[in-house]
């Protein structure tokens, strides 16, 4: 192979690599991390039951978000634990001072834009 035949293969597998679409980070942009590939956690059951102030602990699954876990004690309800899957994040949107009966989580996932709400009350659970 020439010396000219060399450079020709170069300069043209440069140009190749220029032309094909980088990432955002690349052409100075921010890029949005990939979503996460770890599994669901699931919520350990076996950790539920009764408190030694006198309360209960119950858990319920929030999707592929995780696992919420509420105490109730006498005619109160709150939030006990949150175990998070990596990738997401959770806010209480439920006003502690306003209601005691009541526990409001919002669960988003920021990579894939995914959004679980979860509202526990006596005598009803609804997750969505």
């Amino acid at each position: 192979m020439t010396f000219t035949t060399r450079r020709f293969i170069a300069v043209a597998v440069a140009a190749g690599a220029l032309a094909v679409p980088g990432t955002a980070a690349a052409e100075g942009g921010t890029s949005t991390p990939p979503p996460s590939t770890a599994p669901a956690v699931h919520c350990d059951w076996s950790l539920d039951g009764p408190t030694p102030d006198g309360g209960f602990v119950f858990s319920n699954q929030a999707g592929d978000a995780g696992c919420i876990s509420v105490v109730q004690r006498d005619v109160t309800l709150r939030l006990y634990s949150v175990q998070l899957t990596p990738g997401w994040t959770y806010t209480v949107t439920s006003d502690g001072e306003r209601t005691n009966s009541r526990v409001e989580v919002r669960f988003e996932n920021p990579a894939t834009g995914q959004r679980i709400d979860a509202r526990i009350e006596f005598g009803k659970t609804w997750i969505r």
